[in-house]
């Protein structure tokens, strides 16, 4: 009974509160930008730490007063959503949209190293400057800071002022038309491309409120914290306010945040809670009405030709027409003669290579064949990896394990990709990205691998693989 009352605490419910509105506005920023260019911005987080770290620099090294500074923040990370839009977005338009994504990806990558380096003491929630002006209280011996404070009252304001900007102004209303019909807001005078760069500079300017509300509130470094974590939370609202309402996804936050945090008063693990999200996610999407996935999306990845093809008089050459095969073998050479004159570390980063070449031909699969993006490949290859360690195990027969892990893997992968039936390919990274987050959870059950448990390498008879090189060799002949 004293896990139920300290599950259902009125504190627990204001903070679920104050971190669902957090959820809820970064998930208003991705409806935004899908409204404005049909498109998921997987940046949009470290858009907004990164004008996070500035403020935090500004207050803590140079001395410049906090309202001074949020300013400053929130207009760097609005330049950013809209260079971010001009250059990727922008450049990419007659490319699959799943390829601009991918660029966000990376865009991500960037700007989390980029703030690593410019204020690498300012990261932790302890250091991070809260807004003054703010009260702290106290809930059940449970602190609030100014921070709190400033989340409850600030996210519905600014809501508010969102929803009256779209619907009252000029500017709003030019936006919709463009989201809504751009050839049609095009013949009437208005420009798509700079409504879009509007969209995308107003999400970056709301992910830096929500970077700059979250950050006092969590000792976690900026990648660890705008990174998947919030991300799935974000894209969790969004799923169920169908990509277009923005009510609804900040009401779909503050459920999310109260229902995990009474999660957490009963299981003191984080990820069980990415465990819920993907259920939700998976629901959300099979739910929404959408394009069938047998409607190819226009410009799909399979119709890209990203090297011309060799023109027929070339083809006539053997040294040309086998450049493959010999490519191949000599691959294949330098990879078999590789060990005689590697160390036993530099094999063993050789295995690692190998064993992400033969995950990277699962993704070219689903992605240059299927026209699908999928975020969640290596979560599928580690359900494959708890089958075979159990069942190599109990069995003692390998070859057997390898093929259940393999069926198992297809398993899990059909279901993560149900979405793709229902729904364009866009939205399917969305359900791979929450299932992906689910195994760091899964991962670590005693049912699974376990808290610091080595699997092992397998036995092939007489044949032990526990040392370097005869695993890589093994790893090897399995890659090839």
């Amino acid at each position: 009974m004293s896990t139920i009352a300290f599950a259902f605490s009125p504190a627990y419910l204001v903070l679920g509160v104050s971190t669902g509105l957090i959820y809820g506005l970064l998930a208003v920023g991705l409806i935004l930008v899908y409204r404005s260019s049909r498109f998921l911005n997987f940046a949009h987080g470290e858009i907004g730490a990164f004008g996070a770290v500035v403020l935090s620099s500004l207050v803590r090294r140079a001395g410049v007063p906090y309202l001074v500074a949020v300013p400053v923040a929130i207009a760097l990370s609005a330049g950013l959503g809209a260079l971010s839009e001009a250059l990727i977005v922008r450049r990419l338009r007659n490319a699959p949209r799943l390829m601009g994504m991918v660029a966000t990806l990376g865009y991500a990558q960037f700007l989390v190293i980029f703030s690593v380096v410019i204020s690498v003491d300012t990261l932790t929630g302890a250091r991070f400057p809260e807004p003054p002006g703010f009260p702290s209280f106290t809930i059940d011996n449970l602190p609030f800071g100014p921070a709190h404070s400033a989340t409850l009252l600030l996210t519905p304001l600014v809501l508010i002022g969102l929803n009256a900007f779209l619907r009252r102004t000029r500017f709003g209303l030019a936006l919709q038309a463009s989201a809504a019909n751009p050839d049609a807001a095009l013949m009437a005078g208005l420009s798509p491309t700079r409504m879009a760069t509007l969209a995308w500079a107003l999400a970056g300017a709301m992910s830096a409120l929500t970077a700059i509300l979250f950050f006092p509130t969590r000792g976690l470094t900026i990648g660890e914290s705008l990174g998947p974590y919030l991300l799935l939370r974000a894209l969790a609202c969004a799923s169920l306010a169908r990509m277009n309402d923005m009510p609804r996804a900040l009401l779909a936050g503050v459920a999310i945040g109260v229902v995990e945090q009474l999660v957490l008063a009963n299981v003191s693990e984080q990820s069980f809670a990415d465990v819920l999200l993907f259920a939700v996610i998976l629901v959300a999407l099979l739910a929404m009405k959408g394009t069938s996935g047998r409607e190819r999306e226009p410009g799909s990845w399979v119709a890209l030709q990203p090297w011309p093809a060799i023109p027929e008089h070339l083809r006539k050459v053997a040294g040309i027409r086998n450049l493959g095969w010999v490519t191949a073998g000599v691959a294949l050479a330098v990879g078999a003669l590789a060990p005689a004159f590697l160390s036993f570390s530099a094999t063993d980063t050789m295995t690692r290579v190998l064993a992400l070449a033969m995950v990277g031909l699962s993704l070219t699969i689903v992605t240059g064949n299927g026209g699908q993006l999928s975020l969640g490949q290596f979560a599928v290859a580690a359900t494959g990896a708890v089958v075979s360690v159990h069942v190599a195990s109990a069995t003692g027969n390998f070859f057997a394990a390898f093929v259940l892990a393999g069926l198992t893997s297809a398993a899990f992968a059909l279901l993560v990709g149900l979405p793709a039936l229902r729904l364009r390919g866009m939205l399917l990274a969305v359900s791979t990205l929450a299932f992906a987050a689910t195994m760091a959870w899964s991962l670590q059950q005693p049912w699974a691998f376990g808290a610091g448990n080595r699997p092992g390498r397998p036995v092939l008879g007489p044949i032990s693989c526990e040392e370097t090189k005869p695993f890589y060799y093994f790893v090897l002949v399995v890659f090839v």
